[in-house]
């Protein structure tokens, strides 16, 4: 058509009327093979989907108080060690949207009806798991994410802490003594790791860390 358009012409009103039945069966199409897909997501890929979730930051007000409850808890500071492809090694930053993404960009739409090209279905699996709503922003958070052969009974995966994978510990300002002594004797066998204990500002809404 686009080789004969110079001499023969298409007028839009006809090509109109020639081309609204097959992009009607088209839009089923697509339709029916989200609809196929989100079925997959929901429920085979998700219920064998499990995520390991880091911070770029220690100091989080918020994360303090929601992830350590308030204060009283411990953070734990990870190596990325390529040279022993520790888990860390596959992380990747979550995208943080304002709206969810979209299950295919227009352009890939094209390339597939136009050009034929495949769709990269893989690429659909890391745009779910990576996404998540802006309003988490100040988290900065990197993931890891495994998909197990079989989720029946299993509720993590088995992967053991490398040597010296720990760097840093910080202890909450409320941190159970006992429990910093636990941590602290744990840590024996993580030479490299140092240990900090956290202390509240007296003129700021900050934290201060101090060595252990």
């Amino acid at each position: 058509m686009w080789e004969k358009k110079a001499t023969h012409g298409f007028p839009k009103a006809e090509l109109r009327e020639i081309s609204r039945p097959l992009l009607d069966t088209l839009k089923d199409g697509i339709i029916c093979f989200q609809q196929q897909y989100q079925n997959h997501w929901w429920n085979d890929f998700l219920p064998r989907l499990r995520v390991f979730s880091v911070s770029e930051t220690h100091d989080s007000l918020l994360m303090w108080s929601h992830y350590a409850k308030d204060h009283t808890g411990v953070v734990f500071e990870f190596r990325v060690m390529p040279e022993a492809d520790n888990p860390l090694c596959a992380a990747g930053p979550v995208k943080y949207c304002r709206q969810p993404p979209s299950f295919l960009s227009e352009s890939e739409w094209l390339e597939n009806i136009i050009h034929g090209r495949d769709l990269d279905m893989s690429a659909l699996y890391f745009r779910y798991a990576y996404a998540k709503s802006d309003i988490w922003s100040y988290e900065k958070e990197w993931r890891v994410w495994d998909l197990l052969d079989d989720a029946k009974g299993v509720l993590c995966s088995p992967y053991e802490l490398r040597p010296n994978e720990i760097a840093t510990v910080y202890f909450g300002c409320k941190v159970d003594p006992a429990m910093k002594a636990t941590v602290l004797r744990l840590l024996s066998s993580h030479p490299t790791a140092t240990a900090f204990q956290a202390r509240k500002s007296p003129d700021q809404f900050k934290l201060y860390f101090d060595p252990a």
